[in-house]
């Protein structure tokens, strides 16, 4: 893409969500309004109650950083920042858009004034790749939520990272949310079919619709792209690409990810064991394997990795895994059409080898042995899980079960 390529896209994005956050719902609370969320697949609203899961899981996400100061690009209309900038000593939100900040000028406004007081806040109308207005300030962390995906391409999106990093002392640390995982796009494209399609489809009939549907607007990132950064700094960094953690069947849990850098490049921890999911199952049901696994394990020492296990399917995912072989077969065997195909990923998901865990399981494994679980997107291939259990920090085991 050339430089006025990426010009006019920018200006194109800015213009529709200049004019969307002026049309948006004003009559619903500020807190509570993702009316900017809605089904690629239906068109229609993600359920509030999962859009509030996906919240808390971004903002959990963002306190695990311990960042006394932030710096978010693309704040938009403040979901994140009237939630954690009291938490902070220091928060400056950035968004390309006038709009969104106007109304998050007038929501703060609105605040207690026992509440304002307290707060260290400004609001900057910049575009991504130029901070100049933020001047020559300097944070904790650096947040990208929900934005990368309206970047050009990924030239643009090492730069804007790159001078973004200008504004982050060492050690300090970038959070980018909600990237569009490329490598999940045919898995993305399926389920969209799989709400447009009638039954009757014929394995024929949903190769061509498949190949014929259009490129994305948006920007799509393979999680490998994060383990080879270049850059000054970049380089230096260290990439933790994760899978968003709720179990809701959506298109933000199932094709999105969250990505951390952390300004080292120290060796990740080895575990004591590494056992491949297909060697797990294989030798019965996976979750009794893991549990008995686990409960062999001693890890005196907190912090302690005991147990990676690689090439986990997350069952979020499965029904689109199983149509895309049932329906891309060489052949078009052995579902003619597209109600047999998910006839077969029905009866498939009674096997938990095929049908694979979803995050919450594998953390409910490691809390009932004790441990804790931390859940990586395997960038090899971008769709599967490692799961890494950890011996649990005592002090953090006491306040779980507080």
């Amino acid at each position: 893409m050339t430089e006025q390529e990426r010009r006019q896209r920018i200006r194109q994005w800015a213009a529709v969500y200049e004019e969307t956050y002026r049309q948006m719902d004003s009559s619903m609370p500020l807190l509570e309004n993702f009316s900017l969320w809605k089904s690629a697949c239906t068109g229609d609203p993600i359920p509030g109650n999962e859009m509030r899961q996906w919240l808390k899981d971004t903002l959990d996400a963002i306190r695990d950083l311990h960042a006394d100061s932030i710096l978010e690009v693309g704040c938009g209309h403040g979901l994140l920042l009237l939630r954690l900038a009291g938490e902070c000593a220091r928060y400056v939100g950035v968004d390309f858009s006038a709009a969104a900040l106007n109304r998050l000028c007038k929501a703060l406004e609105k605040l207690p004034p026992e509440q304002l007081e307290n707060l260290d806040v400004d609001l900057c109308q910049a575009e991504a790749a130029d901070l100049a207005s933020v001047g020559e300030e300097i944070f904790d962390a650096l947040v990208y939520n929900s934005v990368v995906q309206y970047f050009p391409d990924t030239a643009y999106l090492l730069y804007a990272l790159e001078h973004g990093l200008k504004h982050i002392r060492k050690g300090g640390k970038v959070f980018i949310g909600d990237v569009r995982n490329a490598a999940a796009l045919p898995l993305f494209r399926i389920s969209r079919l799989l709400c447009e399609l009638p039954g009757g489809t014929s394995a024929a009939r949903f190769r061509e619709e498949l190949n014929s549907m259009a490129d994305e607007e948006e920007l799509l990132v393979p999680p490998e792209f994060w383990h080879s950064l270049q850059g000054e700094r970049l380089a230096r960094m260290r990439a933790f690409t994760r899978p968003k953690p709720g179990s809701a069947y959506n298109e933000l849990m199932k094709f999105r990810y969250d990505v951390t850098l952390v300004d080292e490049k120290t060796p990740p921890l080895s575990a004591k064991l590494v056992l491949p999911w297909e060697k797990i199952s294989e030798a019965g049901k996976p979750q009794d394997i893991l549990a008995g696994i686990l409960a062999g394990l001693l890890l005196p020492v907190p912090q302690t990795c005991g147990l990676s296990v690689t090439g986990i399917p997350d069952a979020r995912t499965h029904k689109e895994r199983s149509v895309c072989t049932s329906m891309l077969a060489e052949g078009f065997s052995p579902a003619p059409t597209l109600a047999s195909a998910l006839d077969l990923a029905e009866n498939a998901a009674r096997s938990v080898r095929e049908l694979g865990l979803l995050p919450a399981e594998i953390h409910a494994l490691a809390q009932d042995h004790g441990m804790r679980a931390d859940i990586l997107l395997d960038h090899r291939d971008g769709l599967s899980l490692t799961a890494l259990f950890y011996a649990q920090d005592p002090e953090k085991m006491e306040g779980a079960h507080a």
